[in-house]
């Protein structure tokens, strides 16, 4: 088994890896692996598309922290960014969808933006899984796949800033079952600020060994690539 300084040192050298490959696109050397994706799961951040903050105990604790506002913004726009560039590089392929569950607010502002066509995604290319989903934790047991559409032996992009990664991937890899044998792209999201990437890092070091002691997360990530793009 492990020491907790081992798995410390893991888990900083998997946010090493995902910052340095973060904010990546996809580009034409990667089609093979692109022919294969099926979705790109976008996990929840601080406030929701529309607003920089909103009423959960997460933002509302981090008010004058504005380092942390408006993160979910930030990941749904890069989600569509790399959806575009699939878009170019396969235009006449089916789109991959944009899987998505975060809170009740964060679900109908981001379904209200796409109506609004303020989000570039057509709502029939969304689909918002359901469940409660007041952490990370919850977001991955109530993860689910648009129904009636075969996503096995494909490609899932799972998005989030780099330092969120590791501890997604670990209760991906806790809860293996539901993701049906699909495997993973790990689309790394680099921090503009400092200080946020600084302390998302230390956060969720804590976090995970919290998670690995309480046998809800594993010591190793569900198995991922990293599409080697361009910034």
């Amino acid at each position: 088994m492990l020491s907790e300084n081992k798995i410390r040192d893991l888990i900083s050298a998997e946010m090493d890896l995902f910052e340095k490959n973060a904010n990546r696109l996809p580009r034409t050397e990667d089609i093979k692996i692109l022919k294969k994706m099926r979705a790109v799961w976008v996990l929840s951040g601080s406030g929701s598309y529309l607003k920089p903050l909103i009423n959960t105990a997460s933002d509302q604790a981090n008010i004058d922290n504005h380092w942390y506002h408006a993160t979910d913004k930030v990941r749904l726009d890069y989600a569509k960014r790399w959806l575009g560039a699939y878009a170019k590089i396969l235009p006449n392929a089916p789109r991959p969808f944009l899987i998505y569950n975060g809170v009740s607010e964060q679900n109908k502002d981001l379904l209200k933006a796409s109506n609004k066509k303020k989000y570039k995604i057509p709502p029939n290319q969304i689909y918002i899984a359901p469940g409660q989903n007041v952490r990370t934790l919850d977001q991955v047991k109530n993860f689910s796949f648009p129904p009636n559409i075969n996503f096995e032996g494909g490609y899932l992009g799972v998005l989030s800033h780099a330092q969120h990664l590791a501890r997604i991937l670990r209760f991906m890899g806790k809860n293996r079952k539901i993701f049906r044998g699909i495997k993973v792209m790990a689309l790394p999201l680099k921090a503009k600020n400092p200080l946020y990437q600084a302390r998302m890092a230390n956060q969720e070091i804590e976090s995970v060994l919290h998670y690995i002691a309480k046998g809800e997360a594993m010591t190793e990530p569900y198995p991922y690539k990293l599409i080697d793009g361009v910034i």
